[in-house]
């Protein structure tokens, strides 16, 4: 995915896969786009390009993300 807020790029092509049984960290300095990206994937921000998919559903193609979340 990629999320740009005006002239302003905060994330660009994110590819990220999550395995079953995996334990991810996210961690960066203040403005390096951490709580961006935990919003796109929790379908309060959607992104500008890409898309993301997840517990088998792709969202914002006719998945309800409340029913996700």
């Amino acid at each position: 995915v990629t999320v740009e807020r005006d002239t302003t790029t905060i994330l660009q092509d994110i590819h990220w896969t999550v395995q079953p049984g995996q334990h991810w960290v996210i961690f960066g300095p203040n403005g390096a786009g951490k709580t961006t990206l935990l919003s796109a994937l929790q379908g309060y921000l959607w992104p500008t390009s890409g898309k993301i998919e997840a517990l088998g559903g792709t969202l914002g193609d006719g998945v309800d993300v409340r029913e996700l979340r």
